[in-house]
């Protein structure tokens, strides 16, 4: 599963933004407000110290079973697509 996909598990309509998205997410979380998810939605990644809540979350809510293994795939592949463009600033 994908980060994408996994945000989209929240998306609900009417969400013509990410900031709705946000402000809705950020209380599950427990963080400090709307814009730290909107760092986490940027980067395309929910930082570690949150995947604990976000498996809970993602089988309570959703009835989707989500690993950490699965969440560091998808962090990975994150990762991945960003490395090019790293290497292209440093050339």
């Amino acid at each position: 599963m994908s980060w994408t996909s996994i945000f989209d598990m929240f998306r609900e309509a009417g969400d013509d933004d990410d900031w709705r998205l946000a402000k809705r997410i950020a209380p599950d979380f427990d963080v400090a407000g709307p814009r730290t998810v909107i760092l986490w939605l940027k980067r395309g990644a929910i930082p570690m110290q949150h995947w604990r809540r976000l498996i809970l979350i993602a089988a309570q809510r959703f009835s989707v079973l989500l690993s950490a293994d699965q969440l560091l795939d998808a962090t990975l592949a994150v990762r991945d697509t960003r490395a090019p463009k790293k290497q292209q600033e440093a050339a």
